[in-house]
């Protein structure tokens, strides 16, 4: 309050500059208030940013605030009055007696109440200054029948429990508390118990007053009012300066008679805000109720109740069915249309998503049974509005893949219905087939999704789920140019052929009724508002700026990888072994240019295949164009040993990939590939012989190719002075490992017996000894390539193999590559769901709690085995070396306790990680 009223004087340099005096004059300078509202907003400095430290900072100091609050000190019109008797004062003291009143403004007399406040609330935030979680203690001002102290509660999110208002300064003050540690005897870095300090991280942050009696504005105009209205806002006498009676209110302020200590005061809230507040309150009443374990129960066992009877009617048009209300059909399929709606509704939007695992199951053996119900999805889907709902717009990853599924279950059910007319169209131009009525309306939103979606990966999906129904399917794709749209989509503004693919939208038929389950308008509106911010960079650039890639379109890679497959050999005479069915397609000239583009957007494409679902697709399309064209070989060569030169070893998988599938492409071109490509690809790795990553990344893959193929096996034979060169290389590498001392510099204090964790400098022997494994194989295999002495290797897991067809059940056992760990280790199968597995992993013995759902198509699952090498594939050297150094460290003092190791399961298993 002292310093809030005294000021600062500015003076000297620092003074304020007159423009009526022209000159520089001694000023105070202060900040006061001069009206008071009715609602009073306080902030308390919590928080602050620490220019040495360059970090924000929490101030959890103690601050105590009052539950009455008389602001009339910090007025304007208080420290004007106080000036003002103090230089009465003054004067009265030089003149020697009384002088009467000094000439001045005279200032406005507020009665005592203006000035009085009660704390009717305060928001609380716990935590740090870049963290933490903000709750209030609110008054009820309406039930005035209740005791002013009963009637404080807190509102904790979604949670309301009555406050003692006694404890308040406990909660809110901030300051320090006292607290008691206490460990098990032994065990505590302290041990034994005691008691400390420490700062409170609760404290108020915003504090609400309310003035005890309000007061009005009056809002007066310039013109003169009647007599009535003068007389009745006329100012009342004022009262005798010598008599006790209260200080009346000046004329432009009303007093409201009403107290909230008598009765609640009611505001005149804005109708549109009212509104705004009823429907909130609406919504999130019905959300209580549409989410509530209780509804999700009855919705389950009423529809999931009773056996599916199977319906194989089809129709083009489904109202040409016109089941009666009664029959077993129409009721059948009412009943499968309200799983599907609840499923789209309520299920996929749970939090937790655990009816998921009920309802999707059924949903698909529904679908599988019953046709009509396939159609009226597939019809229901075929919008607009849904396909931005569920698929582009959607921001939730599993309500995509869920709603991808269960398109996925339809397309297998009407196949055998849609398959001979799937290619054929109406008089108007619209497919006839449900399906492919779908996928018109897919590929004209394809333009769209670019501006209105972040991730598009189940949108992409459907197509390949579409391809792989048949080759009528993919042809029906070749015939509505996929390729070229797929691949303008790609390259966006530096493609060529804008107009052609994205001005002509193709004709599909939408229903007047589209699928229920969409958010409402301004839900959607907001999340676009957000969605637009976040998307505007990329509106102006390619798809494929950056050279991150992009997982969103690996099935669109995918999908190319597949339908080029059904067309005809660009170069060459006769069948290529890629060539796939007999359809024989002939591509469109644009999409035959886009397919072949120049080298730098030949790279960008590979640089975005970067998964292996897309970079499978990827070398599937590019080989397919590859074959027996020199021309384009020439450009794919150029651009996989340019990368190899000026990129890290992060970044080479897709192009080592893609190289890989040409080397193993038995066409004329093996002298560009393997003969001059394997030449130019050792005088890479030499190059990059002081980046030992990358170097070792490009031995790993000749050693891979030079194991599986022989041509360049005897390559590298015959070069055998660049051969040894690498065992050199790789020797010298694993004895940097056996030399480096992992305990060097890390603190050798003793861990507890029984404390459950791994002392760094035994992590660090771990790493070590994992890599000279690592290395040592290596090794090994380039000493047997030289003296030709392979092993079989034909059947070997290899990293780029395609683990999506591999046959899972639950309790089945896999390789889990744990990148929190850098290390593989085992994992449990624990439930399947389509294309989806729930994992439990396994490491040091220890099995996880926790589960995690991944695609079967996931990089990082391999079989059981393949990936992992048992301690026991140590030679006995390694062997004898480990125990020794353990000794090593038990003479050290270091822990090496057989209950620790019994409990953590032993030490890491080692693993080769393969390319």
């Amino acid at each position: 309050r002292r310093v809030h009223g005294q000021g600062e004087m500015l003076e000297g340099d620092n003074a304020y500059f007159c423009n009526e005096c022209q000159k520089k004059v001694s000023t105070l300078k202060r900040v006061s208030i001069k009206k008071l509202p009715n609602h009073l907003i306080l902030v308390l400095k919590r928080f602050e940013f620490d220019f040495d430290t360059m970090q924000k900072n929490k101030i959890n100091d103690y601050c105590e605030f009052p539950s009455r609050l008389n602001m009339e000190p910090y007025t304007q019109n208080y420290l004007r009055k106080r000036e003002k008797a103090q230089a009465e004062a003054e004067a009265e003291e030089k003149a020697g007696g009384d002088i009467g009143k000094v000439n001045g403004e005279e200032e406005e007399e507020y009665p005592s109440e203006y000035y009085d406040y009660k704390l009717t609330g305060c928001v609380i935030h716990m935590g740090v200054a870049d963290s933490g979680h903000y709750y209030s203690f609110i008054q009820d001002r309406e039930n005035l029948d209740i005791a002013e102290d009963k009637r404080w509660y807190e509102f904790n999110d979604t949670i309301v429990t009555p406050f003692d208002i006694a404890t308040l300064g406990n909660e809110a003050f901030g300051g320090e508390e006292k607290w008691r540690y206490s460990h098990d005897e032994g065990r505590g870095f302290y041990g034994g118990a005691g008691t400390s300090f420490r700062e409170k991280i609760k404290n108020a942050y915003l504090l609400f007053y309310e003035r005890v009696v309000h007061f009005e504005e009056k809002q007066t105009t310039g013109a003169t009012k009647s007599g009535e209205e003068a007389k009745e806002s006329a100012p009342e006498e004022a009262p005798n300066q010598n008599s006790n009676s209260v200080a009346k209110p000046p004329q432009h302020l009303v007093r409201i008679d009403s107290s909230i200590a008598k009765e609640p005061v009611r505001y005149n809230i804005p109708e549109e805000f009212r509104r705004e507040i009823e429907h909130d309150n609406q919504r999130y009443h019905l959300s209580r109720i549409l989410f509530s374990r209780q509804y999700f129960q009855f919705m389950t066992d009423l529809i999931t109740t009773g056996d599916l009877i199977p319906n194989q009617d089809y129709a083009e048009d489904l109202s040409a069915l016109n089941y009666d209300i009664n029959s077993v059909q129409y009721l059948q399929l009412e009943k499968i249309k309200a799983g599907l709606m609840f499923l789209l509704t309520n299920v996929i939007r749970e939090k937790e998503r655990h009816s998921i695992f009920e309802m999707l199951p059924w949903v698909k053996t529904a679908l599988k049974t019953n046709v009509p119900a396939c159609i009226w999805l597939i019809n229901g889907l075929t919008s607009d509005l849904s396909i931005r709902e569920f698929l582009t717009e959607c921001p939730v990853g599993d309500m995509r893949r869920f709603v991808a599924g269960v398109i996925e279950a339809a397309f297998q059910t009407l196949l055998p219905y849609e398959l001979a007319f799937l290619n054929e169209e109406l008089p108007d131009g619209r497919p006839r087939a449900h399906m492919s009525n779908l996928m018109n309306a897919m590929l004209s939103n394809l333009a769209n999704i670019k501006t209105t979606s972040s991730d598009y990966l189940e949108f992409f999906k459907i197509f390949h789920y579409f391809a792989n129904l048949h080759e009528t399917a993919a042809a029906y794709l070749l015939r509505q140019r996929t390729v070229g749209r797929f691949l303008d989509f790609f390259y966006d503004n530096y493609s060529p052929y804008k107009d052609l693919f994205r001005g002509k939208k193709l004709e599909y038929y939408t229903p007047a009724e589209p699928l229920l389950g969409y958010l409402i308008e301004e839900k959607k509106s907001a999340f676009r508002t957000a969605l637009e911010k976040y998307l505007q960079m990329r509106r102006d650039k390619p798809a494929y700026e950056g050279s991150s890639g992009s997982d969103a379109r690996m099935f669109m890679w995918l999908t190319l990888g597949k339908i080029v497959g059904y067309c005809r050999p660009l170069k060459g005479t006769g069948r290529s072994p890629l060539q796939v069915g007999n359809l024989n397609v002939e591509l469109a000239r644009e999409d035959i240019y886009l397919l072949m583009p120049s080298a730098n957007y030949v790279t960008m494409a590979i640089e975005d295949a970067r998964s292996k679902i897309g970079s499978r697709g990827l070398t599937a399309m590019y080989s397919f164009v590859a074959w027996e064209n020199k021309d384009f070989t020439t450009v794919l060569m150029k651009e996989i040993m340019q990368s190899f030169k000026v990129k890290e070893h992060k970044v080479f998988k897709p192009f080592l990939r893609l190289y890989k599938k040409l080397i193993y492409l038995n066409d004329g071109l093996a002298n560009i590939k393997i003969n001059e490509g394997i030449a130019e690809f050792t005088k890479i790795i030499s190059a990059n012989s002081k980046y030992p990553d990358d170097c070792e990344a490009l031995i790993t893959f000749l050693i891979k190719v030079a194991t599986n193929n022989e041509r360049v096996r005897t390559l590298v034979q015959e070069n055998r002075e660049h051969t040894e060169w690498m065992i050199d290389w790789l020797t010298k590498k694993m004895a940097s490992y056996a030399q480096y001392n992992p305990t060097e510099g890390i603190s050798q204090t003793p861990i507890k017996k029984g404390t459950v964790g791994i002392p760094l400098h035994r992590m660090a022997q771990d790493t070590n000894r994992k890599a000279r494994h690592r290395l040592k194989k290596k090794i090994l295999l380039l000493e047997r390539i030289l003296d030709d002495v392979l092993e079989n290797e034909e059947n070997a897991w290899d990293s780029d193999d395609d683990m999506g067809k591999f046959d899972f059940h639950v309790g089945d056992k896999v390789d889990y590559y744990d990148s929190t760990m850098d290390t593989w280790v085992t994992a449990t199968v624990d439930q399947i769901l389509e294309e989806m597995i729930q994992v439990r992993f396994e490491h040091r013995g220890q099995e996880q709690s926790r589960g995690m759902w991944l695609s079967k198509d996931h990089e990082g699952l391999a079989p059981y085995k393949s990936r992992q090498e048992d301690e026991a594939n140590d030679t006995g050297e390694e062997q004898e070396a480990d125990q020794d150094q353990d000794q090593v460290d038990n003479q050290s003092g270091e822990m090496v306790d057989e209950d620790t190791e019994n409990e953590t399961g032993g030490p890491y298993h080692l693993s080769l990680i393969h390319i």
